[in-house]
C-alpha cells in the first residue's frame, strides 16, 4: 500500500526478489476490507480461502511471526495459526479508517497524487491525520511525502519513525 504508486515501491520488491506478483493498492481497498491500519501487514489465508489473520505488523525483524508462519506450514493444525484456522470464528471487519471523513480525505489523497499534486495530496493526509492519528497508513503516507529520503533511497529509516513516534507526529 502505497498511495505515491508501484515506482517508489518497485526497489523494495527488487530487494527483495520477490517471485512473485507485487500489487501496490494506491486506494487502501485491501486495508479498508480488512481494516489494516499498519503497513507493511501480511494478510494469512489457509489453503481454503479462510481469513486466518488479517492484522499483523510484516517488520521483516518480527522473528515471532516467521517462526509461527514455518511452525504453521510444518505442524497444521495443531499450530498457533492453525488453531486459528481450525476455529474459523467469523468476525467483523472494521474499516480501517476511524471516521468516513478520514477515509474520503486519503482517497482525494490519493487521487491527487495520481495527477502528481503532492502538495493538495498532503494537505488532505493531514486533514485525514488530524481525523484519525492512530491511523499509521495515514501517518507513514505523509511521512514518506513529506521526507522520501527516509523512505525510498536505500533502507527505510526505521530509527527515524521511532523517534517520531515518541513525539506522536
Amino acid at each position: 500500500m502505497d498511495v505515491q504508486g508501484a515506482e517508489v515501491a518497485r526497489p523494495y520488491v527488487e530487494l527483495a526478489q520477490a517471485e512473485y506478483t507485487a500489487l501496490v493498492d494506491t486506494d487502501n481497498i485491501l486495508g479498508n476490507r480488512f481494516g489494516l491500519k499498519a503497513i507493511p501487514t501480511i494478510i494469512l489465508f489457509d489453503e481454503s480461502g479462510y481469513l486466518i489473520d488479517g492484522s499483523r505488523s510484516a517488520e521483516v525483524e518480527d522473528i515471532r511471526l516467521t517462526t509461527e508462519m514455518a511452525d504453521w506450514i510444518e505442524r497444521g493444525e495443531s499450530s498457533v495459526l492453525g488453531q486459528i484456522a481450525a476455529s474459523r470464528q467469523p468476525r467483523k471487519i472494521e474499516s480501517g479508517f476511524a471516521s468516513e471523513e478520514a477515509k474520503m480525505h486519503f482517497l482525494k489523497a490519493s487521487k491527487y497524487l495520481k495527477n502528481h499534486e503532492k502538495n493538495k495530496a498532503l494537505e488532505e493526509l493531514n486533514l485525514a491525520f488530524d481525523l484519525d492519528p492512530e491511523n499509521w497508513l495515514i501517518r507513514k503516507q505523509r511521512w514518506a511525502l513529506e521526507n522520501p529520503d527516509k523512505f525510498y533511497n536505500g533502507d527505510i529509516d526505521t530509527k527515524w519513525q521511532r523517534d517520531l513516534m515518541r513525539v506522536n507526529k
